[in-house]
């Protein structure tokens, strides 16, 4: 709609704007301090005033920092319902994330010091991120735009967890006992080797416990729940924790190891020696101490942990014990968790690690294809870890039976794992020795390698070489 007005007397037409007479087909100029209004016949225009952006658009962090960058930005318009934006394609920076609400404008970015690139940045060095916003009409945009400052010596400082509270479970709780002796096994053994004690969080507790239940009710031994079957409580264990109330980091979500322990006449003189009767849960977890996939999960930058534990009869004469183990970064804290320095290279087993079990029994996915580890088994694994966005190379390994000789084993790496494209994959920070033979039961063996970890390269060792031995000491299968 146009609207025009005729101010003064001394305009005559055609020097100004008329109306035009249906009637009689004549264009009348307009009386004095009249309006002519236009109207569409059939057509249509849509008035689009350009919205306009304002607010906090820059920030500044650093390689290493826990805490994440945050601002807001205001978008106005003058068309109703336009005064919001898009919700951008992508969030990822080459540096860290950025989260972005379309609703208020409220934008943060968090540093992510898993990167290589991240850990690459040197003292003095600034690089950015940017995360470009636009109205939702498309008439504005803004960069939100964050530097990121390198630091020296890379990763120079660890964030390991040195000391948490003792694990408490219900006097209800039929399976306290084993629980307690779970949380107690599984971080001294992390806090041992160098990779930090892991909380006792009460949702993923009962997440774990939860799926564990949901495994005994139908008979199952699989991380995805399906909705239509007893006992459900979320597909994924993301969803299950969150379910549960537990706030785990978006950039780091959840994790979940799973353990079935077998046992029963049933199973009597098997190729795996299993038991006859049934044995504490840390069974469970000797068994997937003597994996792959799962020790490389179970020795992770978690920060807290909930267990799940319980028993079911399969058939006469065998029986399941299963263990579910959740672990998770809380959303409050570096999606990086705990980190060791980039000159550090851990293991597990390490000194004076013992009662592992000698057997590689079987692993679901199979670190290798072809090789029936249930008929055939191989050794417990030893594995290696540096700092994230480090590369770890082992050039030089042996595992010797002490007073005895070395075994056979096989070096697993991101080179040759079949696992390179799923979730499971080893990273370029990882490797695994692995006997290709089943280890003696009550034996101590020394492990040693050499290797280069880019991490540890410095004016005096340009290469990164390292060396490390130790000792670790098997139990057998079914020791508790």
């Amino acid at each position: 709609m146009l609207i025009f007005r005729r101010k003064n007397s001394n305009c005559a037409y055609p020097n100004c704007i008329g109306w035009f007479n249906m009637k009689n087909l004549t264009l009348t100029a307009l009386a004095v301090s009249s309006f002519l209004t236009a109207c569409g016949g059939g057509g249509g225009g849509t008035n689009n005033t350009s919205a306009s952006i304002s607010g906090t658009s820059t920030g500044t962090t650093a390689k290493g920092a826990s805490n994440a960058v945050s601002g807001t930005l205001t978008i106005t318009d003058p068309d109703a319902g336009q005064a919001v934006f898009k919700t951008p394609a992508s969030f990822a920076g080459t540096y860290g994330m950025f989260t972005f609400n379309a609703s208020t404008g409220a934008w943060t970015y968090l540093v992510d010091n898993s990167k290589a690139v991240t850990q690459a940045l040197s003292s003095g060095q600034v690089v950015y991120d940017t995360l470009t916003v636009t109205s939702s009409d498309g008439t504005a945009t803004q960069d939100i735009k964050i530097a990121i400052n390198g630091t020296a010596g890379g990763n120079g400082t660890s964030s390991l967890v040195t000391n948490v509270a003792p694990a408490t479970y219900s006097s209800s709780d039929i399976y306290a006992a084993d629980k307690v002796a779970l949380f107690n096994r599984l971080n001294d053994d992390r806090s041992r080797c160098g990779f930090g004690k892991l909380a006792q969080n009460e949702k993923l507790d009962k997440a774990a416990q939860a799926h564990a239940d949901y495994l005994k009710i139908n008979n199952l031994n699989v991380h995805t729940e399906v909705s239509s079957l007893a006992g459900f409580t979320g597909e994924t264990v993301a969803i299950r924790v969150a379910n549960q109330g537990y706030m785990q980091n978006a950039f780091s979500p959840a994790t979940e190891n799973i353990s079935t322990q077998q046992f029963g006449n049933f199973f009597i003189g098997a190729p795996i020696p299993y038991s006859a009767t049934e044995k504490s849960a840390t069974v469970n977890l000797k068994q997937l101490y003597s994996t792959v996939y799962h020790l490389k999960a179970l020795f992770n930058q978690s920060i807290e942990v909930g267990f799940g534990v319980n028993t079911s009869q399969n058939s006469f004469d065998s029986w399941f014990k299963r263990l579910v183990i959740n672990m998770g970064i809380p959303s409050t804290t570096n999606p990086a968790g705990q980190r060791i320095k980039n000159e550090d290279i851990v293991s597990f087993p390490c000194e004076s690690t013992g009662n592992l079990s000698p057997i590689f029994g079987n692993e679901d996915p199979n670190p290798f294809p072809g090789q029936d580890l249930s008929q055939s088994p191989y050794g417990t694994p030893v594995y290696f870890m540096t700092a994230n966005g480090t590369t770890l190379e082992i050039t030089k390994q042996s595992i010797t039976l002490n007073g005895g000789q070395a075994v056979n084993t096989v070096i697993l790496t991101k080179e040759n794992d079949p696992q390179k494209t799923t979730v499971n994959a080893i990273a370029s920070n990882e490797a695994f020795i692995v006997p290709t033979q089943r280890l003696l039961d009550n034996s101590s063996y020394t492990v040693y390698v050499e290797g280069k970890n880019t991490g540890s390269v410095s004016a005096t060792n340009p290469t990164g070489f390292f060396t490390k031995t130790f000792t670790f000491r098997t139990s057998t299968y079914t020791s508790e």
